[in-house]
């Protein structure tokens, strides 16, 4: 994984490690193996180079996908309970001092 930084032809090379991708057999192994080539190349490279050479679907089943997707849907439920809080604590106590509005995480 570390020479998809230091490759003068990522196309070519992420086109090699797609076909090695493709053959493994085990499917786990081999989502959660081009979930992984797929992050860390997009440290790197454009979207559209990876996405026309590795397949995206395998990625979204993967195990590492599927928790960041968890973390994402969890940090957007406390942000959404921090904002109804907001929004109905003057309802309940009057008027928020600004500084104390300033202090809240969102």
């Amino acid at each position: 994984m570390a020479v998809l930084a230091r490759t003068d032809s990522p196309e070519s090379l992420l086109s090699q490690v797609a076909a090695q991708v493709d053959m493994i057999e085990e499917p786990s192994q081999q989502r959660n193996i081009s979930a992984c080539t797929q992050l860390l190349a997009g440290l790197k490279y454009n979207n559209n180079l990876i996405s026309s050479l590795l397949r995206e679907e395998l990625m979204q089943e993967s195990v590492v996908y599927q928790r960041i997707i968890r973390q994402g849907i969890e940090q957007g439920r406390r942000e959404e309970a921090l904002s109804v809080v907001m929004r109905l604590l003057p309802r309940r106590i009057g008027i928020v001092a600004p500084e104390l509005r300033r202090r809240s995480p969102s």
